[in-house]
């Protein structure tokens, strides 16, 4: 396994701490938010820089996304459980900013994009993206 994907396990085990909700890596939400009003999904994201070390290890800033959806009927319960989605994001992966020192500094960045999804007949969707972006070294190009 990849230093990365390791990385990208530990942060997810973060996650599932948060209590009363269904957090897992790349979940198609059509389907899980028929059984869960509230999800988060780990994906993999992608390399926002790599730096070569000559003779040592490369220098990597990975960003993985955390996809928040809710389903709650109430506008007002909706837009209280996800501040606390938020929330409980950004205080997870504070808890050890190195993930025990699996990376040399972890973060969740502020959500910029969120949207309300209306349908009718079903509850409706509040929607974001938190970049949690992680610096670490690694001994091959691959990461």
């Amino acid at each position: 396994m990849s230093k990365r994907e390791t990385i990208l396990e530990a942060i997810l085990a973060q996650l599932k701490t948060i209590e009363n909700v269904h957090a897992d890596r790349n979940l198609t939400d059509a389907e899980d938010l028929d059984a869960n009003p509230s999800i988060i999904s780990l994906y993999d994201g992608g390399l926002r820089n790599r730096v070569p070390v000559p003779g040592g290890d490369d220098e990597f800033v990975w960003a993985a996304e955390v996809d928040i959806a809710v389903a709650q009927a109430s506008e007002a319960d909706r837009n209280t459980e996800f501040d606390r989605l938020v929330s409980a994001i950004v205080d997870v992966i504070s808890v050890d900013h190195t993930l025990g020192g699996l990376v040399d500094f972890v973060e969740a960045e502020p959500t910029t994009d969120t949207a309300d999804e209306r349908s009718l007949g079903a509850a409706n969707v509040k929607r974001a993206s938190v970049p949690i972006v992680f610096y670490y070294t690694a001994a091959t190009t691959a990461g």
